[in-house]
């Protein structure tokens, strides 16, 4: 973990996240597009976490699992002024303490994302396919 000594920078496993917080953080990003249906996603989760530091929440991860065999680590995000600070890399290793035993999967879009997961412990696989959901 990397952020300034000067910064308390809080990882919560579970519990409650203001929605309007995380909205600001996914717009940071540039995820407005995720913000549809995000609460019945998280309500659905196995297991959210989050950072918080004195400017609210700045990191958030979620893990779709049955909590023995698989587990899925989707939505991890930091805002900008925060990344590059060892914050994404507590929040993965948080899931996998909250979770320990289970095969983790991550698919990501872009060369830099592998290169973060690939830090963290996980390798290539090379056979995640992806399915668009469908409007109701």
């Amino acid at each position: 973990m990397r952020w300034s000594a000067a910064e308390r920078i809080e990882i919560r496993v579970g519990g409650e996240i203001d929605s309007g917080e995380l909205e600001n953080l996914f717009r940071a990003v540039g995820w407005e597009s995720r913000l549809e249906g995000l609460s019945d996603a998280i309500r659905n989760s196995a297991l959210v976490i989050h950072a918080h530091s004195s400017a609210g929440l700045i990191g958030f991860a979620r893990v779709i699992s049955d909590r023995v065999i698989s587990a899925w680590l989707l939505d991890l995000c930091v805002h900008p002024a925060f990344q590059r600070q060892g914050i994404g890399g507590a929040l993965v290793e948080s899931a996998a303490r909250a979770l320990p035993g289970v095969d983790w999967l991550v698919t990501w879009d872009a060369t830099p994302q592998a290169s973060f997961f690939e830090r963290q412990g996980f390798r290539r696989a090379g056979n995640a396919l992806w399915r668009k959901r469908s409007k109701p």
